[in-house]
């Protein structure tokens, strides 16, 4: 596809850059940038490139997710707001139905996220239905532990095969400026949105081993770390810079998961390098999408695996 035509689709979103590095959409929020000066995005994709492969890693032939057995350690990583973030050209019905339908076509877990409407969630919720897929959903902080359980009640009719926070939302710019009502989840609080589902939980957004210790000490079954692609706070370290400390300590308790700044399959390696079991891709399947829908997203998807 000509990249001009490209461009447009993304209606200034994004501005489909030969290599995804944050250098020139800083600020771009909504859509596929990064906080302020971008400086945690660079940083994300920065220390990746720089980041020292060990050799001796390698894909398995087999994976095991909660029970599910999947041929690739690369995860739908998930993302609303398709029609706010990358362009009116997708709708969040539309998109949600593309990485279902990519998801069922080539094996990769699908995790499905959440958003201020209503619509966002539910457009998840539905893309699996149709696909009777098996997906993840992951829910925003909300104040109300009633939004928490009517969530995963609807995740759980869905057939989910986990539900997760994405605590490190509570200051996402496309929250806040939607004066969304959410807060920051301390230990009690998680302790009591576990407690709702039997289904395995995730907490995404983990950074620290304060908040990995929160997680594990509330009940959680995997940790994501996360900045969130630097969508977050631009001051915050790469996910790559912090992920081996944290695995070391909480490996044997926890399944270890990142995310941000993944380009290429090289990027899904040195992730499995330092410490993590799964790997959160996100930029790449957008691109594939807005290019040539489900398709374009299973390409991207093969690519990595």
């Amino acid at each position: 596809m000509d990249i001009n035509i490209l461009k447009e689709r993304f209606e200034g979103t994004c501005y489909v850059c030969e290599y995804c590095n944050g250098k020139a959409c800083a600020g771009i929020i909504p859509g596929m940038g990064g906080r302020e000066d971008n400086g945690a995005f660079i940083r994300n994709v920065h220390d990746l490139d720089e980041f020292s492969l060990d050799k001796n890693i390698y894909f398995s032939k087999e994976y095991d997710f909660f029970g599910k057995k999947i041929k690739s350690p690369v995860i739908i990583a998930p993302i609303t707001g398709a029609d706010e973030n990358f362009g009116a050209y997708l709708s969040e019905d539309e998109y949600c139905h593309m990485i279902a339908n990519a998801s069922k076509k080539v094996g990769n877990i699908a995790v499905f996220g959440d958003g201020v409407e209503e619509y966002k969630f539910m457009s998840g919720i539905y893309a699996a239905k149709r696909f009777n897929l098996k997906a993840v959903f992951m829910i925003k902080p909300w104040k109300d532990l009633d939004v928490f359980e009517r969530k995963i009640r609807l995740a759980e009719n869905a057939g989910a095969i986990a539900v997760g926070c994405d605590i490190d939302s509570a200051t996402l710019p496309n929250m806040t400026n939607k004066n969304a009502k959410i807060e920051v989840i301390k230990l009690e609080k998680l302790k009591k949105i576990i407690s709702i589902s039997s289904l395995p939980f995730i907490v995404k957004g983990v950074m620290d081993i304060e908040h990995a210790e929160m997680s594990y000490n509330a009940g959680a079954s995997a940790i994501v770390i996360s900045n969130h692609g630097g969508r977050i706070d631009s001051t915050l370290p790469s996910s790559i810079s912090v992920l081996s400390k944290i695995a070391r300590k909480y490996s044997e308790k926890l399944c270890i998961m990142a995310d941000s700044g993944i380009r290429k399959r090289e990027h899904v390696l040195k992730m499995l390098s330092a410490g993590a079991e799964f790997v959160m891709v996100g930029r790449p399947l957008i691109i594939g999408a807005v290019k040539n829908g489900s398709k374009g997203i299973a390409d991207a998807l093969q690519n990595l695996n």
